[in-house]
């Protein structure tokens, strides 16, 4: 009879094949981390528990943080030689959008076979080694549409959008599909109604890491989307795309029972709700 205890911690609950073709990734990924490479054995158990998979998730995700943090280290450490001064860029905070991205492309990423990263130290020799690039080597442009993302895992998500194929469906039944796996991911959240995201200055949580970032700019007062016309500043490219609005003599959102146009779909709604809006509409009944 196979051994279908967990190959990691011996228990019961293996429900994993991890060398089925479609879960052979997480060999790689434990390969990675431990530069233990698992063998394919016939007496050996080849199953994984659920707990053990997500130990193996948590490692992933902080090997990865390292890595971008270490490389946005020596990025300001190379400003500061190079410049001959103190002052360095702040350091940015990790996308956790990027290490979500890390996993759910799977079969995009070849994960590199030594356990361990190594940084030599801008200054200590002429040639200094250069940290593996993670994702952040733009501007990338888009063939179909012209545009440009500088960050690589979110220009290969949108090149994924012009082809229309969406091969993620939910699993909660609302029919829902999905082009990538992450945005699955972040959609079953709305079913679940999990929140692992927490801000790092007050006790909200978000379901959404790009939502999360969002909040932190708050906290932060950063205002780096400028509108060009009035030279206002806004939090995201969605407050600055909302506030263009006020710009333009278009009125995009129409009440066909009132014949009023409004610039905001908000403004629309409001109306809705008014007197005279109701009245017309049950005169209309």
């Amino acid at each position: 009879m196979p051994n279908k205890n967990c190959r990691i911690c011996s228990g019961q609950e293996a429900p994993i094949n991890i060398f089925e073709p479609e879960n052979i990734h997480l060999v790689r990924q434990i390969l990675s981390i431990t530069g233990v490479e698992l063998s394919d054995r016939e007496e050996l158990s080849k199953h994984l528990c659920l707990a053990c998979l997500g130990d193996l998730n948590v490692a992933i995700k902080f090997r990865q943080r390292c890595i971008i943090s270490e490389k946005q280290n020596l990025e300001r450490i190379e400003a500061v030689l190079k410049h001959n001064s103190i002052q360095a860029e702040e350091q940015q905070d990790i996308d956790d959008t990027e290490i979500e991205l890390y996993f759910s492309r799977k079969d995009e990423v070849t994960l590199s076979l030594e356990p361990t990263e190594t940084f030599p130290i801008p200054g200590e020799s002429e040639k200094v080694a250069k940290p593996k690039p993670v994702g952040r080597g733009g501007p990338y442009v888009c063939g179909e549409c012209g545009k440009s993302i500088n960050c690589r895992s979110n220009f290969l998500e949108h090149k994924l959008r012009h082809t229309g194929i969406k091969d993620f469906h939910c699993q909660f039944g609302c029919g829902k599909s999905f082009v990538t796996r992450k945005e699955l991911l972040r959609h079953n959240r709305t079913h679940t109604g999990e929140k692992p995201f927490a801000c790092i200055y007050c006790p909200l949580r978000f379901s959404d890491s790009s939502a999360r970032q969002q909040h932190h700019r708050r906290h932060r007062d950063e205002r780096n989307f400028q509108c060009e016309i009035c030279e206002k500043s806004f939090i995201s490219s969605g407050c600055l795309n909302k506030h263009k609005v006020v710009h333009s003599s278009e009125r995009q959102h129409y009440c066909k029972i009132c014949d009023k146009s409004f610039q905001r779909k908000s403004n629309l709604r409001n109306h809705m709700t008014t007197i005279n809006h109701l009245e017309m509409a049950n005169s209309l009944a």
